[in-house]
């Protein structure tokens, strides 16, 4: 009995590790696009828009943000875990100059089925509006 219960003990305590990385591991980004601008900002709220689609096993976050005319998007960043991501990039002046406005800026994250489980993301540790389908909402 003592025996048993000791490899009980031994499977659980090996299985712990493996339960923990699969809630803190991040989907790892297959692909990133920065779509650009699709005109000037207009709105009041300028908080990040986030969508969540699913097409062909995969799932692609669709941000929209808000920054300074003329610039180009590179160096995206992901972080987070299974449930939750913070999704970001870096805003750059191709020409080294920025028009006095404010553009509306696109961009898609593309994860593999990893992602499936993502409940909830950010932009760069901002709150973001969630839309399209997310899980558990």
């Amino acid at each position: 009995m003592k025996t048993y219960i000791a490899a009980l003990v031994f499977v659980a305590a090996a299985a712990a590790p493996a339960v923990v990385a699969q809630e803190t591991h991040t989907p790892a980004l297959e692909s990133f696009e920065f779509i650009g601008c699709s005109g000037d900002f207009e709105d009041m709220d300028a908080t990040p828009e986030i969508w969540r689609v699913t097409a062909d096993g995969k799932v692609s976050f669709l941000t929209h943000t808000v920054g300074a005319c003329g610039l180009a998007g590179r160096a995206p960043a992901v972080a987070g875990n299974a449930e939750t991501l913070d999704l970001n990039y870096e805003l750059f002046s191709p020409t080294d100059a920025a028009i006095m406005c404010e553009c509306e800026y696109w961009a898609r994250f593309t994860f593999g089925p990893g992602a499936h489980t993502v409940k909830t993301a950010t932009f760069g540790g901002n709150r973001a509006v969630l839309k399209g389908t997310w899980p558990g909402r």
